[in-house]
């Protein structure tokens, strides 16, 4: 937890992460009630899921849960919070208005993608993509990168499984039968982190608006992005 936040923001130490919710003294006090919740506690993934966004697409045939996490003041707020002790000195609504205004014009979005291998963040092609406008990341940061195991389903090569793949209909037949004509085998991919920073004053922070990541090895990934429904 306390790693998560320090990399944010000693990145961006004299930035602002606008919100979704205003950060208003009400807003501000109920981040630091649901970071408070949080001390303590290792399940990082919990406490993140309202800000997670899932990959709309997959495509990418090395994905494994896809998502960004898109940071708030309430999110930046909690997780301050949450990366303290009980009795530590300086959780309150006014420290809190000086850790969001840190941050000023920035949306700041973290970025979780799997790949074959390790890409940095030239590897990629990064936009944020709304009503025909395309705001490309002013400051990206590869984060982290790690090599792990995946399960998947490799279809077994047959002449008669393909005969009789050729006379079915739909798709959902051919995917069902597949399904009974494959074998469970292990390959490698890469989970990979990064953040993208962008300039707000490039599009309207408030509407809705796609984030795309493409590179050459897994095509295009879209993460759709509603401001209304996050805190």
């Amino acid at each position: 937890m306390k790693n998560l936040l320090l990399v944010l923001c000693l990145v961006v130490f004299c930035l602002q992460a606008e919100a979704a919710l205003s950060a208003t003294d009400q807003n501000l006090e109920a981040a630091i009630a649901y970071g408070k919740s949080y001390q303590g506690e290792k399940n990082d993934a919990v406490m993140l899921q309202p800000w997670v966004i899932a990959e709309s697409f997959e495509t990418n045939p090395y994905r494994d849960e896809e998502r960004i996490i898109v940071y708030t003041p309430y999110l930046l707020t909690a997780l301050d919070t949450a990366g303290k002790t009980q009795e530590a000195a300086g959780i309150s609504v006014e420290n809190a208005k000086e850790l969001v205004a840190r941050y000023d014009g920035v949306l700041v979005i973290r970025a979780v993608i799997n790949a074959p291998i390790i890409l940095n963040e030239k590897d990629l092609e990064v936009q944020l993509v709304q009503n025909g406008n395309f705001v490309t990341p002013y400051h990206s940061d590869y984060l982290d990168g790690r090599y792990l195991d995946k399960a998947v389903n490799k279809p077994i090569v047959d002449v008669e499984v393909q005969k009789k793949l050729d006379r079915m209909e739909t798709i959902q037949e051919k995917a069902a039968a597949l399904q009974k004509q494959s074998v469970e085998v292990k390959q490698k991919i890469c989970q990979l982190q990064y953040n993208f920073y962008f300039d707000q004053a490039e599009f309207n922070v408030d509407k809705p608006y796609l984030l795309v990541i493409k590179d050459a090895y897994c095509g295009g990934r879209e993460f759709a992005v509603d401001p209304a429904l996050l805190k």
